[in-house]
């Protein structure tokens, strides 16, 4: 484990001296202080750390009278101090280590904290230099750390682990000692925590012991040290847990949170009381760590430690490669570093793995590239396979130029936008649909800029004409909304892909017309196959969407894409959604045009700064319980993350139990939530736990396994798990070999305990064809049945149902939903969690989306307004490309090779072509073998 802390105070230097306990104190060697690094190494700092020398180098004074730091305008230089990197060995090490006396395993710890200091060394530690007149970012490939190795916890627990405190400090290389850029430190963080576990691992290993690898957490513990060992030696992270149970935390800041909430005085006590306190725990918990030891060291005497062969290393990295790739089309080097540790947990450390990448690159498995991260390139790779889906959707929207005829004559659609009354968007959409000769074509259009109502008009006139119109989304919840406001009949486009592949002959219809709404969320798979039937039907594709909103799931964004390659489309930017409120369209509009700092200046009036987490959520709640009731039905309650949207859900429910809105009678149930595995992650046994439900999307005869019905799994194993059926029957399934690394092959849940009453709002979380619900129905319970287990509830679109909710458990609470499911959505108010360290899921694009959804309103609560404005300003929150990857600009390109600069124009295929060939390799004309059709 990792965690890091800013040091804000140099006094802070007697905190390491006074913590350090017995092992420190009786002088033991193998417990000190001592300085690491290159930069420790250029000042001559060695040995064990100086008290006066550990101030000074926090304190940015060097020898020679350098201060380090900035200015402040008064003749005096502020100096940011340092940062505390902690790493911290599992708890059946320190157990062995340290109740049992194998001086080993604390010798292995120093050496994988000094293998991951050496990693971060080489390649985190940057700094700012002028070069030819210009700001950049400079590797100087040196640190100053000093580190100290404490062995208890602050319940007095056996708990090894290494305070790494890294100086603000490091040599450029001109010479110039100047403060470190800890973002990227920050940044690599997880990773940094992986080659220090990797490494310790592969040490421990080869000490004789063995390990229990958990892959989905990339952590590990001696086989030998029995569960209830390790919880009875843990008496701080029990009180951490039930803190993090009572306040509904499951997130690692929320983690911190319940630690902040216990967190008591480190009491201290000598060698011998301590020794003899965990001598008498282990006789209360009837286990000899001597034996174990012993047993390990005749091992490590013995025997030659297993290793991986190279095969298994390529296959933990060809599954790191996979995992990455479904999500985003270019992926960080780093990012697939830590994610082929996690897999060889054990078995690589990060030498291997970086040897195994380089391979991959060699014979062409991996490609190299590179993304934009603020002044620097961040080393990068795509693969083969997204260059070539890329290309051929490409291929297609050129393809289709001029392959179709008009739907309306001019003079027909003149006459319906002076009849309509549209804006300048809505007619430029409704012109192009209708008269358009290209087979695909698109329509940017901001948020609240009338789509759908455009949408409506253009199917009356191709409906007139003899076409069918048919609505798709990539989401259930966009389908509805579509078909709701259009008239559209609408389908997500997941199943409209898959009832065609299922079509043993495909009909071909001219006067079909597809229409995509929400179109940046569909990734690039979907859109290869889309396109392909397409033109395999001679049906037409409208693309709908908006570029600056959330982009898909999984990896690509082809919607940008084809625009940016010569996708003929129109533009929609006269917003009507705010049109009655001033404050909040500027907000909007600020958004847009990525200014978060202007967006929240717009409405400060409705920002709320709360630096207390608990407090900011309960003010959220307070907000939402104080509405009259028909007003809280017509605000959106917008939270970044599922495990806070879950706990502010509890929480207005409670509130709404107490005003009699919501019975206090209630059924107690157990829900299903999707766990979001990659279909890499569902093909590894590993990454399945004892408990989860898994749902299979086909039969499998061969193992009596029916589609659509709940199996727990009973055992897991490391290539085989044990499943039971709701009858009893076992099976032994191995998911990398049957269904689990196939498209829809199986979905993975976990069970969460949940209660419902009458009056509870729920939304529905799987369709149901025998029920009559879809994927994300809203609707509200009119009466519980708490013997049957039968639960009648009103859908908003379904009409009521009554369900069985002990059999039917894709449900969940509807009082707060994430931004994501949030998007396409319009109510009159929102109210929105914006916090400022949320970097994964608070960005401009969501901010954007979170802020368009209201009319009138949206109230805003964050822990800190600037650091939000600058963090979001930090954060496109941008889908990769392959293409863009490997930087190709489809406007220089097309340009300089005498092509139309206008990309909204026919492009020649034959021309286009030939550059894109020689910039990467030859288009396909067809799907790859990795493409689904």
């Amino acid at each position: 484990m990792l965690s890091i802390k800013a040091i804000s105070s140099s006094s802070v230097a007697s905190h390491y001296y006074s913590e350090a306990d017995y092992y420190a104190k009786d002088g033991n060697e193998d417990i000190a202080s001592t300085w690491q690094g290159n930069g420790a190494k250029r000042l001559g700092l060695d040995g064990v750390v100086d008290s006066t020398q550990f101030k000074a180098m926090l304190d940015g004074q060097l020898d020679d009278g350098t201060q380090v730091g900035r200015s402040n305008g008064n003749g005096e230089r502020e100096h940011k101090k340092g940062w505390d990197f902690t790493l911290s060995a599992p708890k059946s090490v320190s157990v062995l280590a340290l109740a049992g006396g194998d001086k080993r395993l604390i010798a292995a710890h120093n050496e994988a904290v000094s293998t991951a200091l050496k990693h971060l060394e080489a390649n985190y530690s940057i700094t700012r230099q002028q070069v030819n007149g210009e700001i950049k970012e400079v590797l100087t490939k040196n640190l100053i750390v000093a580190s100290f190795t404490h062995t208890t916890s602050r319940a007095m627990d056996p708990q090894l682990h290494t305070h790494n405190v890294i100086m603000n400090l490091t040599q450029r290389p001109d010479g110039e000692w100047r403060s470190l850029e800890s973002r990227r430190m920050y940044d690599a963080s997880k990773k940094i925590g992986q080659v220090y576990r990797n490494e310790l691992a592969s040490k421990v290993l080869a000490l004789g012991y063995d390990i229990e690898a958990d892959a989905s957490k990339g952590t590990f513990d001696i086989s030998a040290v029995p569960e209830a060992v390790r919880k009875g030696f843990s008496k701080r992270r029990t009180e951490i847990l039930a803190a993090a149970k009572e306040y509904g935390y499951r997130t690692a800041k929320g983690m911190d949170n319940a630690a902040v909430r216990t967190r008591s005085a480190k009491h201290h006590s000598n060698q011998e009381a301590l020794l003899g306190a965990w001598a008498d725990q282990l006789k209360k918990l009837d286990y000899d760590p001597d034996t174990d030891i012993k047993a390990a060291r005749n091992r490590h005497q013995n025997a030659a430690v297993e290793r991986s062969t190279k095969a298994q290393q390529a296959a933990d990295l060809e599954f790191a490669r996979s995992h990455l790739a479904e999500r985003e089309a270019v992926f960080t080097a780093d990012d697939l570093q830590e994610q082929t540790l996690r897999a060889s947990l054990g078995s690589s450390t990060i030498g291997s793995v970086e040897d195994a990448i380089a391979k991959e690159v060699e014979i062409g498995k991996l490609v190299p590239a590179s993304l934009r991260n603020g002044r620097v390139d961040t080393p990068a790779y795509t693969t083969p396979a997204a260059i070539k889906k890329e290309q051929y959707i490409i291929s297609l929207m050129q393809r289709g130029k001029r392959d179709v005829s008009r739907i309306a004559e001019r003079s027909q659609i003149s006459g319906l936008i002076e009849e309509r009354g549209f804006t300048k968007g809505q007619a430029a959409a409704v012109r192009l649909l209708l008269s358009s000769k290209d087979r695909v074509v698109g329509v940017q259009g901001y948020a609240g800029t009338g789509k759908t109502y455009m949408l409506s008009a253009v199917r009356e006139v191709a409906e007139g004409k003899g076409f069918k119109v048919t609505g798709l989304a990539p989401t259930g919840s966009a389908a509805n909304l579509l078909q709701e406001e259009t008239g559209i009949q609408s389908r997500t486009l997941a199943s409209h892909l898959l009832s065609l592949k299922n079509t043993k002959k495909l009909v071909q219809n001219s006067k079909e017309i597809l229409i995509v709404d929400e179109s940046s969320l569909q990734n690039t798979q979907d859109a290869a196959d889309l396109l392909t039937l397409s033109r395999q039907t001679r049906s037409r594709v409208f693309l709908i969407g908006d570029r600056q909103q959330l982009g898909a799931i999984e990896a690509g964004k082809p919607f940008d894409q084809l625009i940016k390659a010569g996708m003929h489309y129109a533009e929609m930017r006269d917003i009507m959604r705010q049109k009655d409120s001033p404050d909040l369209k500027a907000a909007v509009e600020s958004s847009i045009e990525k200014k978060p700092r202007a967006a929240l200046e717009h409405i400060s009036k409705t920002v709320y700064e709360i630096k207390d987490r608990d407090k900011r959520i309960q003010s959220i709640v307070d907000r939402v319980l104080a509405l009259p009731e028909s007003e809280r039905q017509k605000t959106l309650v917008l939270i970044p993350d599922n495990d806070t949207r879950r706990e502010v859900n509890q929480m207005v429910r409670k509130g709404l139990q107490a005003k009699g809105f919501v019975e206090k009678e209630e059924l107690k149930l157990k829900g299903l939530t999707n766990r979001g595995l990659s279909r890499a992650e569902k093909g590894r046994a590993i990454f399945y736990r004892k408990g989860d439900v898994v749902a299979f999307g086909r039969e499998v005869a061969s193992m009596k396994i029916k589609a659509d019905i709940p199996y727990r799994v009973k055992e897991t194993g490391k290539d085989e798990l044990t499943l039971e059926s709701e009858n009893g029957k076992q099976i032994l399934w191995n998911p990398t070999r049957v269904a689990g690394r196939a498209k829809n092959g199986v979905e993975v849940y976990r069970q969460e305990d949940r209660s419902i009453a009458t009056g509870d709002e729920i939304r529905w979380r799987r369709k149901d064809k025998a029920i009559g619900v879809n994927n994300t129905d809203l609707g509200k319970v009119t009466s519980v049945d708490e013997k049957t287990g039968d639960v009648t509830i009103a859908f908003k679109r379904a009409g009521e149902k009554t369900i069985n909710l002990q059999n039917n458990r894709h449900w969940e609470h509807a009082y707060a939903t994430t931004v994501y499911s949030g998007q396409g959505a319009t109510y009159d108010d929102g109210i929105v969690l914006a916090e400022s360290w949320r970097r994964n899921l608070i960005n401009q694009k969501s901010m954007y989306v979170a802020l368009s959804r209201a009319k009138f309103s949206s109230h805003v609560y964050t822990d800190d307004v600037d650091d939000l404005a600058k963090g979001i300003s930090l954060r496109p929150g941008e889908k990769t490309s392959a293409l863009e990857g490997k930087h190709v600009n489809y406007a220089r390109i097309l340009d300089k090779d005498g092509l139309p600069k206008d990309l909204r124009g026919r492009t020649d295929l034959e021309k286009l072509k030939p550059i894109l060939e020689r910039i990467i390799d030859k288009v396909r004309r067809g799907p790859e073998v990795e493409m689904d059709i």
